[in-house]
């Protein structure tokens, strides 16, 4: 058995030094995301799930040909197609000979650093430094735009729930409003160059420049008014 030793080491050495290699596929699928996607090069990383044996088998010298649609939203997984060809002894030489092609699978991900809870943040929430920070995830698959920088929350409430770590989205935050739904305010009705006053209960939340319900506490009637600058609840009525 000691015998075969040496000519097995050599023919190893031999596969190892003409055998295609999987640095040479990650190599031939990195040249071809920068080529179709090199505004996100910084910050994507990819695996392939899986090599294919029909193409380590081809000589280490021989050219790779990558294929495939890349979408314009990143999702976490994509196929392409890695093609080459055998090489054959012809009359002249070696020459083309029959090509091979293989799917492959790549695991993507795309990390950034974006805001994520710090502990649980409940709906109506004020986000504050507090309860947010800065943390690199893997946004691939992530619905909605992540923030970026925690001055963006300044003045904002969550729209629900989030559990501890999780990354907030603009689409989950809203300004915080200037009137809540149960709060006291002004009611002014105008008619003509009259103004009457009363005090009336807010029926939901409110901005300036928003026309909000409110429940006139004289009258028990729920009207709608424009809220003002100063918080107070413009009615116009027509005579």
């Amino acid at each position: 058995m000691k015998r075969f030793l040496p000519i097995l080491s050599v023919l190893f050495l031999v596969s190892a030094a003409f055998g295609m290699d999987k640095s040479n596929i990650d190599k031939a699928v990195s040249d071809y995301l920068l080529k179709n996607i090199p505004d996100k090069m910084n910050d994507i990383s990819f695996k392939v799930t899986k090599y294919p044996q029909t193409i380590l088998h081809l000589p280490n010298s021989q050219p790779l040909f990558i294929e495939g649609k890349i979408p314009k939203k990143l999702r976490k997984t994509l196929t392409l197609i890695i093609h080459s060809f055998k090489v054959k002894n012809g009359l002249y030489g070696k020459i083309k000979g029959e090509p091979v092609f293989s799917y492959i699978t790549l695991r993507i991900s795309e990390k950034k650093k974006v805001i994520c809870s710090r502990g649980v943040i409940k709906k109506g929430d004020t986000f504050n430094k507090e309860n947010c920070r800065l943390v690199e995830r893997d946004i691939l698959g992530f619905n909605g735009k992540p923030i970026y920088d925690v001055s963006k929350l300044k003045g904002m409430r969550s729209k629900r729930n989030f559990g501890d770590g999780a990354i907030i989205g603009s689409s989950a935050t809203e300004i915080i409003p200037r009137i809540k739904k149960g709060d006291r305010v002004k009611i002014v009705s105008k008619i003509d160059n009259l103004e009457v006053f009363a005090e009336g209960i807010a029926k939901e939340d409110g901005n300036p420049g928003k026309f909000i319900r409110v429940k006139n506490l004289a009258s028990r009637k729920t009207i709608k008014g424009r809220l003002s600058d100063n918080g107070e609840v413009e009615v116009s009525i027509l005579r």
